[in-house]
């Protein structure tokens, strides 16, 4: 029994040595490289470039399938690719793992493919900055956000929609202080902006200011012209009471978050559930 147990746990070292493939990248983490997705049920490993399209997002140009030898070695599947086929990432859970410079000439692969100088952004104009920090914030890289969208700051400070996106970048990295400095100035020129209102109620919030946050919003039904982030902003105040265990407060905004979530399956459920464990 203790020589399997050695043999196994040597298999497996060498196994793993030979697999040089980690799964722990998200998508924006491994821009700019060759990527490969876990294993599918046939054995094999998709793969392909992930790029940023200033217009289209975050983009992956699909290479083909592989598959790894007993020594570790890439195989690319014959016809795993027979035309350019872009795909259009979403930011979720799904990790992938940066292939390794050293195993892409066994797939036939250069590092930075010379397509990609199509795809090359102009960083000087401010259009283009904000663009960069709106998709970093989209996928959840806000340090980086802020890098880009502070620059726009810099050469436009009027710049439309800079504002509350810096902000979100700013709560994101809970810099919150921040976030309300830039607000406060950006809701006395736009006092109907939602996407405001929502990002300083939320600051406020995160910073101990329940009553600021609150009467953030209260504007925002007298103000906004669009009311999106309503359901969003009062299950965050609503959560908040739900951390003190203020049965009061909570009640009140039970009602109140539930009004202007209706007609969102995700958000009134999070309502349903904080009910739930609340209140019985």
């Amino acid at each position: 029994m203790k020589n399997f147990i050695l043999f196994f746990t040597l298999f497996f070292t060498v196994a793993s040595a030979q697999n040089d493939l980690v799964f722990n990248k998200s998508f924006i983490e491994a821009e700019n490289n060759w990527v490969a997705f876990p294993k599918n049920t046939d054995g094999d490993y998709p793969y392909g470039f992930i790029y940023i399209d200033l217009q289209a997002g975050l983009t992956l140009e699909f290479g083909g399938k592989f598959k790894i030898d007993a020594a570790g070695k890439l195989i690319n599947e014959k016809d795993s690719k027979n035309s350019s086929l872009k795909i259009r990432l979403q930011a979720n859970n799904v990790k992938v793992a940066i292939i390794p410079k050293e195993k892409l000439l066994a797939l036939n692969l250069d590092p930075n493919p010379d397509w990609l100088k199509s795809y090359k952004i102009d960083t000087t104009s401010s259009r283009n900055l904000f663009r960069l920090g709106y998709l970093y914030n989209e996928y959840g890289d806000c340090a980086k956000a802020a890098t880009y969208l502070e620059k726009v700051q810099k050469i436009d400070a009027k710049f439309d929609g800079l504002k509350p996106e810096l902000a979100f970048s700013y709560n994101c990295l809970k810099q919150f202080d921040k976030a309300i400095a830039i607000l406060k100035d950006d809701i006395v020129e736009n006092p109907s902006d939602d996407y405001v209102h929502k990002e300083l109620s939320y600051a406020y919030l995160k910073n101990g200011d329940v009553l600021n946050a609150e009467k953030t919003f209260y504007k925002c039904i007298q103000n906004c012209s669009n009311q999106n982030y309503l359901g969003e902003t009062s299950y965050n105040i609503l959560s908040y009471y739900y951390q003190l265990k203020d049965a009061a407060n909570f009640k009140i905004w039970l009602s109140t978050a539930k009004k202007y979530s209706a007609g969102n399956t995700d958000l009134l459920a999070a309502i349903k559930s904080l009910e739930d464990t609340f209140l019985k």
